[in-house]
């Protein structure tokens, strides 16, 4: 008398063949999740560039006061968008963006800053090479670079 069935061998197989899928799709979403996180303080830093040379531009007003200037001073684990020609710590109209804690960031801009003239936008004290910021995955080497011409104009994203 025959009864079928499975063996003991073929339930291991089954078994590891599925393991094996469901590790996949576990370490592939986490990549996913990396990318994502990035992105998105990628997209947040390049939002906030474009308002302050925006607001450079336009002659936007600081509580009441006419500015020389907005710009953007950086460190590893936050950015603070300030007015006038220079990052003054004291200043009160100083907003701090910290970056998601999974995310560092570094540049090559000077005094980590970016200083936007007024009317034209352009990048004060632009120096052609030192005009990068980087933000990077801390866990990994998955990065971002941002690069500006001497117009304030991202001109790639690598």
């Amino acid at each position: 008398m025959k009864t079928n069935g499975f063996t003991f061998i073929e339930l291991i197989v089954a078994t590891g063949v599925v393991a094996t899928l469901i590790g996949l799709i576990v370490i592939n979403s986490l990549g996913a999740q990396r990318r994502s996180t990035l992105t998105q303080n990628v997209n947040i830093l390049i939002s906030d560039l474009r308002s302050q040379q925006t607001k450079t531009m336009t002659g936007a007003e600081d509580h009441g006061v006419v500015t020389t200037g907005y710009g953007i001073y950086f460190e590893s684990d936050e950015y603070t968008m300030f007015s006038g020609s220079s990052y003054r710590v004291d200043n009160q109209s100083n907003a701090v963006v910290t970056l998601d804690p999974t995310v560092t960031m570094t540049t090559r801009f000077p005094g980590n800053t970016v200083t936007f003239l007024p009317k034209s936008g352009e990048i004060f004290g632009y120096t052609e090479g030192l005009n990068t910021i980087t933000l990077q995955w801390t866990d990994s080497m998955e990065r971002q670079t941002i690069h500006l011409n001497l117009y304030g104009t991202i001109s790639s994203i690598e």
